[in-house]
């Protein structure tokens, strides 16, 4: 699949092991509970391999009210690798918050959230996984009437960056087999 970037331990090991640690010890981060991992209006939300449960999610930034939490500062440090290491891109936040979704039994390899965008304008999607666990991304192109195919999935690994267009649909899968998979989900304006 074209415009997918993925990167594997752009940020040293001790930012990651920080961010971990910061956002899932019950100590410090306060999440908060949401029905459904993107809204019960998801337009693909009866689609036949979907599984909706509740998630929780820490928000950090909203280019509206500027940032709202205390722990931005570990996002911002990852931002700051971001921009040295893409100098030739400008990036404006829309959104960063964090999503923690539990183990699910209910579950399967082949199922996940409610396909969705973030947003209904030009934005990317960066995915930072916060640790290792099962619980794909899946991307889709849609078909017509209602129906969608998996173009590509990434497995969640610890360190791991994902970036694509938020034009593509995209879903979150529940771990079956991990405790937990938490992910920063970042979006944002990218001008050159």
């Amino acid at each position: 699949m074209s415009n997918i970037l993925i990167i594997d331990d752009l940020i040293p090991k001790q930012l990651q092991d920080k961010i971990e640690n910061v956002f899932l010890n019950p100590e410090e981060v306060n999440w908060f509970f949401h029905p459904t991992s993107c809204g019960e209006n998801a337009p693909y939300m009866k689609h036949k391999n979907v599984v909706e449960a509740p998630q929780f999610c820490h928000y950090m930034y909203d280019e509206k009210k500027g940032i709202n939490s205390d722990y931005f500062n570990y996002v911002s440090s990852l931002l700051t690798i971001l921009k040295q290491e893409y100098t030739d891109v400008n990036f404006d936040i829309v959104r960063i918050k964090a999503n923690l979704q539990l183990q699910n039994k209910l579950s399967s390899n082949e199922k996940h959230t409610a396909p969705h965008r973030d947003f209904d304008f030009g934005h990317h999607v960066f995915l930072y996984y916060m640790n290792d666990s099962d619980g794909d991304t899946f991307l889709f192109n849609e078909l017509g009437n209602g129906e969608i195919e998996v173009v590509e999935r990434v497995s969640p690994k610890k360190g791991r960056i994902v970036c694509f267009n938020g034009e593509w649909l995209h879903a979150s899968s529940f771990p079956i087999n991990s405790e937990y998979r938490a992910v920063l989900n970042m979006d944002m304006r990218i001008t050159h």
